[in-house]
C-alpha cells in the first residue's frame, strides 16, 4: 500500500526507522533505502528514482531522522488519499506562500502556521518538546507548502510532476517546489493525525538559502500563494517580516547589496511604497 523512501547517510538510523516503520505503519509496505552517506546524488534525484522503483501507489518521503509514534499511521495516510483531490500531506505547513523567498515557513502571523511534531535538538540544549498549532482546530488542514521531513504523494504524481533535480541538486528546496508544484492542481494537507519525532531543529546554512532562492524565482510569477484567504493588509505583513528574516541571512552570509535590493524590489507589487521604502534601507543597512 505505501512506499517509504529514504535517502540515509546513516546506517543505525536507517536499522532504527526500519523496525520502528515495521511496528507503526500498520499496512503493507516496501521501504526504498539509497545509501547516500558520500552525498553524492542529490535528494531530488533519489526521490525520484524511489518513485520509479516503488511497487505501491501511495509514496512515504522520510528524513532518516525520525521515528514515528502514532500506530496505524499507514492507514490514515490511505484515507486521506481516498480522496482524489488531496496530492501531498505533510506534519508540518504553511497556509501562505509568500513572495518573498523563504522555506515552508513564513513569518508575521501565527495562524498560517500548521504542524504537529515532536521535536528533539541536535544544535541546541533543549529537551524535547511537542509542536502543536492547530488554529482552527482541525484533523486535516490544506495549506500552501509542506516540510520535507516526513511528506506523503501518489506515484503517478512524481512520475507526471518529479523532483525538479535539473534545478535543485543538493538536499535542500525540494519540499517548497514540490509542494507548490502539486498545489497547482491538488490539495496539499498537514494531518494532525500523524505524529513523529525529529531528531533534529535542522541546519538553515548557505546551501539552504541557496536554493530558496532557486526556486523563489522559478515560482515568482504565480506567488504569492495564498490558502489562508489572507487580506491584503495580512498579507503585506507577511511579506515584510518573511523578507526581513531574509535579509538577515544575506548579510549572514555575504550576499551583496545588489543582490538584497533585488530580493526586495521583487516585491514591488505585492507591498505599498512606504513598507518598499523601509525594506530597501533595511537591506543597505
Amino acid at each position: 500500500m505505501i512506499s517509504v523512501i529514504i535517502a540515509s547517510v546513516n546506517p543505525v538510523h536507517l536499522e532504527h526507522l526500519r523496525r520502528n516503520i515495521g511496528e507503526t505503519i500498520g499496512a503493507p509496505f516496501e521501504i526504498i533505502a539509497f545509501e547516500n552517506g558520500n552525498a553524492a546524488r542529490g535528494i531530488c534525484e533519489i526521490y525520484n528514482s524511489g518513485a520509479r522503483q516503488a511497487r505501491y501507489d501511495v509514496l512515504c518521503f522520510m528524513h532518516e531522522d525520525v521515528l514515528m509514534k502514532t500506530p496505524d499511521w499507514g492507514r490514515v495516510i490511505a484515507k486521506l488519499f481516498s480522496n482524489n483531490d488531496v496530492g501531498a500531506v505533510g506534519v508540518a505547513g504553511c497556509s501562505y506562500k509568500s513572495l518573498a523567498p523563504s522555506g515552508w515557513v513564513a513569518y508575521g502571523l501565527p495562524q498560517i502556521l500548521h504542524y504537529h511534531v515532536e521535536q528533539s535538538y541536535k544544535f541546541m540544549d533543549k529537551p524535547t518538546e511537542l509542536l502543536l498549532s492547530n488554529p482552527n482546530g482541525v484533523k486535516s488542514q490544506e495549506v500552501a507548502v509542506i516540510d520535507g521531513v516526513w511528506m506523503c504523494t501518489k506515484k503517478d504524481i512524481v512520475l507526471q510532476h518529479p523532483f525538479d533535480e535539473d534545478l535543485l541538486r543538493g538536499f535542500h528546496g525540494y519540499d517548497v517546489d514540490f509542494s507548490i508544484t502539486v498545489a497547482q492542481r491538488y490539495k496539499v494537507l498537514v494531518t494532525y493525525e500523524v505524529l513523529l519525532n525529529h531528531f533534529s531543529e535542522g541546519n538553515f546554512g548557505a546551501d539552504w538559502l541557496a536554493a530558496i532562492l532557486k526556486v523563489a524565482e522559478k515560482w515568482r510569477p504565480l506567488l504569492p500563494l495564498n490558502k489562508a484567504a489572507l487580506t491584503r493588509r495580512q498579507a503585506e505583513m507577511v511579506e515584510v517580516r518573511t523578507c526581513k528574516n531574509l535579509i538577515g541571512l544575506m548579510k549572514r552570509f555575504k550576499y551583496s547589496v545588489s543582490q538584497k535590493l533585488s530580493v526586495v524590489w521583487s516585491l514591488k507589487n505585492a507591498i505599498s511604497l512606504p513598507s518598499l521604502i523601509k525594506l530597501t534601507f533595511h537591506a543597505l543597512k
